[in-house]
């Protein structure tokens, strides 16, 4: 990049990338983001602020821009040692580890005094070779999905189990020889969901069986969605965005009764 920035500018420029500083300093990576943003407009020619930027990219799991922050770095500068890391930390994360590796290992070429450097590009080594080698031993055997291989006639509900009772619908399937029959099967209903919420505010715990079959249906729906999925919210609707409650599930119950269960009008 050939850009031609005046002394004044410089100095702006600077004095925001401290105010950037201050608020990373503060954790307030959002707002550090902004402020690094208008350093980058008033002076494109500084790879630190890129770099900067894509740190707090990078802690607030923006990979994707974190790598386009350390890619314009190396653009200005390509022997900036710290877009290498960037990038390499950015692309782990997104599991692209081939390409982390390659740029750990630039990192520890240009910096072998670099002990960090070195210690992730050696974890990310030992993680990309155990992968390929997987992926060398690999057969049709051993991608057998395992929801293919429970029989849930091998798991009964115990006779002690006072707890919901899963909803039986009818269903067409076909047996081994290719027949289509009709078989029993449970599911998860309302009416179900609102009976193991207060049986797990008890403390209590489900049947394996019924685990099982929990697990296998949100398996087989979510395999066929696409990878991406559009929700169209209607005008009238309020959508409410949670936070991760760290598998607290009295938060998630406080949640719900706060908002509500999920809904048309509150998706």
């Amino acid at each position: 990049m050939a850009h031609s920035v005046d002394a004044e500018t410089v100095a702006r420029a600077n004095e925001l990338k401290l105010e950037a500083n201050a608020l990373f300093a503060q954790k307030k990576y959002h707002e550090a983001i902004d402020k690094y943003t208008e350093a980058i407009e008033a002076d494109p020619t500084v790879p630190a602020f890129y770099t900067n930027r894509a740190q707090c990219h990078i802690l607030t799991e923006g990979y994707g821009a974190a790598k386009q922050d350390a890619d314009a770095a190396l653009d200005v500068d390509s022997t900036f040692i710290k877009a290498y890391f960037r990038r390499a930390t950015a692309l782990l994360a997104m599991g692209q580890l081939k390409e982390a590796r390659a740029d750990f290992r630039e990192v520890t070429n240009r910096a072998p005094g670099d002990a960090i450097a070195r210690k992730k590009y050696t974890e990310c080594d030992k993680l990309y070779r155990r992968i390929q080698f997987e992926q060398a031993i690999d057969s049709e055997a051993d991608r057998k999905r395992v929801a293919d291989s429970i029989d849930l006639n091998n798991y009964p509900v115990p006779e002690s189990y006072e707890g919901p009772r899963m909803a039986v619908r009818k269903v067409s399937k076909k047996n081994k020889d290719g027949e289509e029959i009709e078989e029993d099967e449970e599911y998860v209903d309302k009416q179900f969901v609102d009976g193991i919420a207060e049986w797990f505010r008890d403390q209590k715990s489900l049947p394996v069986r019924y685990m099982y079959v929990i697990l296998m249906q949100v398996d087989r729906m979510l395999r066929q969605l696409p990878t991406l999925v559009d929700v169209k919210i209607p005008s009238n609707a309020v959508m409410t965005v949670c936070g991760d409650v760290h598998g607290q599930y009295y938060d998630v119950l406080n949640i719900f009764k706060l908002n509500g269960f999920p809904s048309e009008t509150k998706p």
